[in-house]
């Protein structure tokens, strides 16, 4: 395992720990990610002909994860959810993703494909690591509550 893997891996460890932080408090220690995240809210939404779906860039952010094996990608999103909203089977949904985000200007996705009912999302490694350096350098990874003041037991 590389460095920037590493990293990567302890970053979402730490995003997705059972530290506890007061609602509203948003933690951007993975800006790829939440980007990742608000561009496949907006593709989704422009998939629904009506207005069926209810999503939020915060509904999508935890359901991006990380592939069972490398090669497949740094994340992958499973299309089950969209599918009945949307009308149509996971795999086709997957597939106007992939069509989606290998279109995206941004720098983040270097390539996107779909495997069955998977998004399979490549990342930008020079980009994500710029961030992250850029986040520790300046401080903003270490600038977040680590428990909200009521979740603390008191003695």
């Amino acid at each position: 395992m590389g460095l920037l893997s590493a990293t990567t891996e302890r970053l979402h460890r730490l995003k997705n720990s059972q530290y506890k932080r007061p609602l509203g408090v948003t933690i951007k220690l993975d800006p790829c990610k939440e980007y990742l995240a608000s561009a496949i809210c907006s593709a989704v939404k422009s998939f629904d002909s009506g207005d069926a779906l209810q999503l939020t860039a915060s509904d999508i952010f935890p359901m991006l994860e990380k592939p069972p094996e490398e090669n497949m990608g740094d994340f992958a999103l499973p299309c089950f959810r969209f599918a009945k909203a949307l009308k149509l089977p996971p795999p086709k949904i997957a597939a106007m993703l992939t069509d989606t985000l290998s279109n995206d200007e941004s720098g983040w996705v270097v390539k996107a494909s779909p495997l069955n009912a998977f998004c399979n999302i490549y990342v930008n490694h020079n980009l994500l690591a710029e961030s992250a350096i850029t986040n520790t350098l300046n401080g903003q990874a270490f600038r977040f509550p680590i428990a909200d003041e009521k979740s603390r037991p008191r003695v």
